[in-house]
């Protein structure tokens, strides 16, 4: 087990006993949880930095880009309006295949 396993497992425990943390805990948590995405911009950009450029100018990465952020939503918009159903259903849906790259 690793640490992230143990967080959403006590993260868990804590969510169906309903138990309240100390205020003190529970703002440490808020802290954390809203710089993880400052932090993993930061560690991207860092892994950036120490790429050549011709790998960021790959034309296989820009196609895989183009495909995954511009083309894969628009099909998938397309064949969720074909099937009529409720709105909200199919937003969350497509949502989920954009964001989590449809798994």
């Amino acid at each position: 087990m690793n640490g992230p396993m143990i967080a959403s497992i006590v993260a868990l425990i804590l969510c169906i006993f309903n138990i309240k943390l100390p205020y003190v805990l529970a703002q440490t948590c808020t802290y954390i949880g809203n710089v993880t995405t400052p932090l993993s911009m930061m560690v991207i950009g860092a892994g950036l930095v120490n790429m050549d450029i011709k790998e960021l100018l790959d034309v296989k990465v820009w196609a895989f880009t183009i495909f995954k952020m511009i083309l894969l939503p628009l099909f998938y918009m397309f064949s969720l309006s074909l099937f009529h159903i409720d709105p909200l259903i199919e937003k969350y849906t497509y949502t989920h295949y954009v964001y989590a790259g449809g798994k």
